[in-house]
């Protein structure tokens, strides 16, 4: 995988299909990223930020032992394990991303916790579902004690459940019975928490509540509160209604929540032509009616005590199809901004252009293009709790593939009004709206590179001006340099004075500038550059000057020794193969030893060898004088 689109496959997962976390500032500069996995198939659905400047990650994971950035997990590995499928998982990393905890949520069958959340009072909350009989709670220790345990009720079954910040269990209550259920998101509220759910038949809420589903063969969606100790407070529930007694077109499907400031629930839902909700105790009533020819996104808003209290928003397009399998619209995600607006983030197939704005007309500012129903648009839109718009941009494509997509998963706002946005796409090439119709200068386009593609787009959204971030997406291989160096070292002169000698030379250019770097004679000098991957292909040559050998040769400030030395001293280095980073070689020369019979008779060196004539003569006269004596 390609983390930072420098076309240059960063991490490797470690078997079927991993997880990974990766970090970028607020440029879109890549930071660091850290791995998870093992043999199986393993996946992170979600990370926070938590108070103490750290990070949540939860997923679920299969393999046996895993690995957090080549690392052996411990927590996620144990054998004693009562797991042989998916198992859920919460894994704790510092701010630098550094791991401190784990902790495996499981039984016999899948697993997965789908979002988490850091309530008022620090504490963990978390949604998910579970297939096994029975799974398992277990904490942050080393004993990996059964902490507590709850049982399936059908097929499968969804839970919310809480831990410390330090990995310590707290409570979990079942949410199900015995036919289909979806657990989707969750929100804090009052101190109280609120999630949102899609069932059919009937399902409990706690041990004491039992809630039916109004059509028994057709999904319901729900909005359900619990306690900060996951005690049941209320429900609210939401049934698609026929649009005549020939209708058998119905479709209704919960996707996202959030809390404004106000502590109201605002509700994404994606749905056909009538809605009917109702609080629990209370009768149904009409809560949404719009006549089109597929499934709109509409956002609703509740009280925190599970009031209904009015439709913000809709946001309707044209099928060529008319089934209700898949939605035509959905909001994927919806937050609560800083200023109060909503922000929300989806996918849309449409014949049509779309009229966001709810002007009348399809060639407004905000109002978005057809894409088809073969071909999805992911987008955004900001609006405020009056459902007027201020923002919105979706990803187009420039080619015009069939049965391609892209799709916004996920938005969010930082750093006065910005607009963060991530998704993924596999069109051969992608633009945004925005940066397509504003920008004067040539359109940047996001180039597929794998099969599905991620991305993560960042805009403007104040009202005054739009400024969206341009997409540049360099798809270039990275390149290095090689360079060489003669560190000088120091010698003692005739005169007994200390200077600095090079004492020979190496390949490379200098007194030139290149690539903007200057490169002169008595600094680094410059040989190639090299694309990652690739092997050089220049000799490098060493060369001692004459009564000199080389000392010693560095390759990055290291000791390099895979080198041999020529009859005349020399050295040329082989070439350097998949070449992943800037190269350089430093060589330190030294003053070489001389035999006797090597010494030239001439200058300081004849009374060096008349000195050592007459040490020896007069080591001879002193034996034969100790000879005599005897």
């Amino acid at each position: 995988m390609d983390v930072n689109s420098d076309d240059t496959m960063d991490v490797i997962s470690e078997g079927n299909k991993d997880g990974i976390i990766i970090s970028y500032d607020e440029y879109g500069n890549y930071l660091w990223s850290k791995t998870l996995g093992g043999s199986e198939e393993d996946c992170c659905n979600e990370i926070i930020q938590t108070k103490d400047g750290g990070y949540i990650v939860v997923g679920y994971i299969a393999s046996p032992v895993l690995y957090f950035n080549g690392e052996i997990i411990p927590q996620l590995s144990q054998s004693n394990y009562d797991v042989k499928n998916k198992d859920g998982f919460l894994l704790k990393m510092s701010q630098n991303g550094d791991y401190e905890w784990a902790v495996r949520i499981g039984g016999n069958l899948d697993e997965e916790i789908i979002k988490v959340i850091q309530t008022t009072n620090g504490d963990l909350a978390m949604i998910g579902n579970f297939y096994s009989h029975t799974i398992h709670f277990y904490e942050n220790n080393t004993n990996y004690y059964k902490i507590e345990s709850i049982q399936n009720k059908g097929e499968v079954n969804s839970f919310i459940a809480s831990y410390s910040i330090n990995g310590i269990y707290q409570w979990s209550q079942r949410i199900g019975g015995q036919d289909y259920i979806e657990i989707c998101d969750i929100t804090e509220i009052e101190n109280n928490l609120a999630i949102v759910a899609n069932y059919k038949g009937t399902i409990d809420i706690d041990t004491n509540h039992t809630i039916s589903s109004y059509l028994p063969d057709y999904v319901d969606g729900i909005i359900i509160s619990y306690s900060s100790k996951g005690e049941y407070r209320w429900y609210y529930e939401l049934y698609s209604a026929p649009t005549s007694i020939y209708s058998d077109y119905k479709y209704i499907r919960l996707t996202a929540i959030t809390t404004t400031k106000e502590n109201n629930l605002v509700v994404a839902m994606a749905c056909t032509n009538i809605v009917k909700g109702k609080k629990c105790g209370e009768d149904y009533k009409d809560i949404y009616t719009y006549k089109s020819g597929g499934i709109n996104a509409n956002l609703f808003m509740l009280s925190s005590q599970g009031d209904f209290i009015k439709n913000i928003y809709y946001l309707a397009g044209k099928s060529i199809s008319s089934s209700a399998t898949d939605a035509s619209i959905a909001f994927n995600d919806v937050i609560s901004t800083t200023n109060n607006d909503i922000l929300v983030g989806g996918y849309y197939y449409s014949i049509k252009d779309l009229d966001v704005d709810h002007d009348g007309t399809t060639s407004g500012e905000f109002d978005l293009a057809r894409s088809s129903s073969y071909n999805s648009n992911g987008f955004f839109i900001k609006l405020d709790l009056e459902g007027k718009v201020n923002f919105s941009d979706c990803m187009y494509r420039k080619g015009q593939e069939l049965f391609s997509i892209s799709n916004i998963n996920s938005v969010n706002e930082f750093n006065n009004q910005k607009i963060i946005a991530g998704g993924n796409f596999n069109w051969d090439t992608v633009t945004t709206k925005n940066f397509y119709q504003n920008a004067s200068d040539t359109p940047y386009y996001l180039t597929r590179i794998g099969n599905v593609d991620g991305f993560i787009l960042m805009e403007n959204s104040k009202q005054d001006t739009l400024e969206p971030k341009k997409i540049v997406v360099n798809n270039f291989k990275k390149t290095y340099t090689i360079t060489t160096e003669v560190k000088n070292h120091i010698e003692t002169n005739q005169e007994g004075n200390e200077i600095e000698v090079k004492g020979g030379t190496i390949t490379g250019i200098y007194n030139q500038t290149i690539d903007g770097i200057s490169y002169t004679e008595e600094g680094v000098h410059f040989v190639e550059t090299v694309k990652h991957g690739e092997s050089s292909s220049k000799e490098i040559t060493i060369t001692p000057d004459e009564g000199y050998k080389i000392e010693k040769i560095l390759l990055n400030d290291e000791v390099y020794s895979a080198f041999t030395i020529d009859n005349n001293g020399n050295v040329t280095l082989p070439e350097f193969s998949n070449v992943t980073e800037n190269i350089k070689i430093s060589v330190i020369f030294g003053k070489k030893m001389l035999h006797f019979y090597e010494l030239p008779l001439t200058g300081a060196n004849n009374i060096l060898i008349l000195d050592l004539i007459g040490g020896i003569l007069i080591a001879l006269g002193i034996l034969k004088w100790k000879n005599l004596c005897k």
